[in-house]
């Protein structure tokens, strides 16, 4: 049997080696030890250069670096040690649970639910000083040189004027187990401080029998009183986020679900449980709120068609004024989730002829709530029409759009004095929470819808550089007018001012959309004005002053995000930007390694941006054309 080849060589190797000594040679490949999760899923090489890498820069994507290696023994140790531990308290809570009485399981489990909510006070935090912010008061706005939403956020806190006891639970009162009288009160008095001045479902009188009615046995009760109370019971239980038990907001919302089949021909009613029900589930972020509204409308549309003419006229007024807040929510939701606006031209009719009846009625425009809710309301459906003007068309009309810039301000220039936000800033006003925050948050509506207005136009006239290379991309965005970037930069610095002050009040409502949509879009206009005043060598005064209204808006983002999954998600999208654009700020010089700056245009002795801008300019304008569907659930 012939023997196998020798798998050493049959002479020896030479002394010196075959190719010229002269050659250069290259360098060993230089290892990384962790990469981007961009380049990572795409399994292709990653340089591992920060803040982000050749590849995605050259790709135009989004880097970003995970902070732990998971290839590494270590972690997979530490990771495989905490699931065991958490398995193991799981398995000591579920023995825990399995006790003789029901009763006692029960209570158990609420006094786990009550430690769970013993959280830090929010200003209880550790925030890392910048250059030129102060970081010593509490209510200070310094930024962090590494933004993490899960450390330097806060939390809500229970307030010190009432404390639901553990003890709370359901009661029977015979035709159905609701919380007891005093949390479902306390609910629907959060509702009335926070959300009854804007949004009208039924008068306080009305309101207080229904409590007495339901709750005192009365034998004229009926499924439309509990019906109602539960749906109203359910909003103000999302106001007070950790006063009110999961098991208590849960058996609201149930009840109210269950007990619409036994409204019968209640048309009021209806409308007002899908009023409420649609309001909740805007606070939980579902896009099912929109199926409540167009519910609700549709029995509104009935009632116009075959009651209205018969109902005396104290009843049509109160019937209006439930349409305009199921109106309201129909244009608020359509300018948000991004679909057509579902208001027919004899429906708004009535509306303005609700609001000459409510003049009529206050000839010296004194604050009240309804003269409030009618300005909600033409703001929401001015934001409506912003998005439906770029809806329809990928072309933008001027014309249309100056026409609604001019109602904007239209409707700003109309307010009565009492509404006036400089009647809140000048010192000399006495307003109730229940006023003032409502104020604040009527005009942070009205300049996000002109910064709406804004994106849309950025979004738009970018939108066939948007497959394009940052370099081509930032030509682009400085084309664009200065007056307007100037312009809307200052609506976003007047709005991150109002964010601020309703942080630092503790009027900030850790689930109310309106302040996480204000505080994510003067973000990315901030964002877009910081980029910009970086690449043209602004004074840094004015950089920094840009970057501490973003870290003031991300703040409030932080702490929303630690109930609400759209603030959760929105501050995953602008914190790495703002993070990378605070590093550009302190080392300039480390930037311009990754890649060669180039010039901003062909003109001679035009400025120089570096690509690491570039690529952030490129990222802060894709998120201009967010749609909000995405991060909703």
């Amino acid at each position: 049997m012939a023997s196998l080849p020798s798998l050493r060589p049959n002479r020896p190797l030479p002394d010196t080696p075959p190719w010229p000594t002269n050659r250069v040679v290259l360098p060993p490949r230089r290892k990384i030890s962790l990469a981007c999760t961009n380049c990572r899923s795409k399994k292709i090489r990653c340089d591992g250069t920060n803040p982000f890498c050749s590849e995605c820069i050259r790709s135009g994507s989004r880097c970003l670096y995970e902070n732990v290696d998971k290839r590494k023994t270590e972690t997979w140790r530490i990771a495989v040690n905490d699931l065991e531990q958490k398995n193991h308290q799981l398995g000591s809570l579920v023995q825990s649970l399995k006790c003789d009485s029901f009763p006692e399981a029960v209570e158990r489990l609420r006094q786990l639910r009550g430690d769970q909510h013993q959280q830090p006070d929010r200003h209880e935090e550790i925030t890392v000083g910048t250059p030129g912010f102060s970081d010593t008061s509490s209510s200070s706005f310094g930024l962090a040189t590494s933004i993490n939403p899960y450390l330097a956020a806060s939390v809500d806190r229970p307030s010190a004027s009432r404390s639901v006891s553990d003890n709370d639970g359901l009661v029977d009162l015979g035709y159905a187990n609701l919380p007891c009288e005093d949390m479902t009160r306390h609910a629907v008095n959060a509702f009335k401080t926070c959300g009854a001045t804007l949004f009208h479902v039924m008068s306080q009188e009305t309101l207080d029998v229904l409590i007495q009615k339901v709750y005192q046995h009365d034998p004229g009760v009926t499924p439309s009183d509990v019906c109602q109370l539960c749906a109203l019971a359910a909003v103000g239980s999302q106001y007070c986020t950790n006063e009110i038990p999961a098991f208590a907001k849960e058996a609201y919302y149930q009840h109210a679900f269950v007990l619409l089949d036994q409204l019968e021909d209640d048309d009021l009613a209806h409308m007002r449980v899908f009023t409420c029900l649609a309001v909740y589930l805007v606070m939980l972020k579902s896009t099912s709120a929109r199926t409540m509204t167009a519910s609700g409308l549709n029995v509104a549309r009935t009632y116009i068609e075959t009651r209205l003419q018969d109902t005396n006229e104290e009843d049509q007024l109160e019937w209006a004024r439930v349409y305009r807040t199921l109106a309201c929510t129909e244009c608020f939701l359509s300018s948000t989730l991004g679909y057509e606006l579902d208001l027919r031209a004899d429906e708004i009719k009535l509306i303005d002829d609700l609001a000459d009846a409510e003049s009529a009625m206050n000839p010296n425009n004194e604050i009240n709530s309804q003269i409030m809710q009618r300005y909600v309301f033409n703001i929401a459906f001015l934001s409506a029409q912003v998005y439906e003007c770029f809806r329809l068309s990928d072309h933008i009309c001027m014309d249309d759009l100056h026409t609604l810039s001019a109602q904007l301000d239209t409707w700003h220039r109309e307010l009565p004095p009492c509404l006036q936000l400089s009647s809140l800033t000048s010192g000399e006003s006495n307003t109730s929470e229940c006023v003032r925050r409502p104020l604040l948050f009527m005009h942070m509506s009205h300049i996000s819808s002109h910064i709406t207005l804004y994106e849309r136009i950025v979004s738009t006239t970018l939108k066939d550089a948007m497959g394009a290379s940052d370099k081509q991309m930032i030509r682009e965005v400085f084309r664009l007018p200065a007056d307007a970037i100037r312009i809307y930069g200052s609506f976003a610095q007047q709005l991150a001012r109002i964010i601020k002050l309703l942080y630092d009040e503790e009027a900030v409502l850790v689930r109310c959309w309106l302040t996480i949509h204000a505080s994510f879009h003067a973000t990315i206009v901030l964002l877009m004005l910081a980029t910009q005043h970086l690449a043209l060598a602004v004074p840094q005064p004015s950089i920094l002053k840009d970057m501490e209204h973003i870290g003031g808006c991300l703040k409030v983002l932080q702490y929303c995000a630690n109930y609400d999954i759209a603030a959760m998600r929105l501050v995953d999208i602008v914190s790495p930007l703002f993070n990378r654009l605070w590093q550009m700020i302190e080392n300039p010089n480390d930037v311009d390694k990754i890649a060669p700056s180039f010039l901003l245009s062909d003109t001679p002795g035009a400025p120089r941006i570096s690509a690491g801008l570039a690529h952030v300019v490129h990222q802060v304008v894709a998120t201009m054309g967010l749609r909000y569907q995405e991060i909703w659930v």
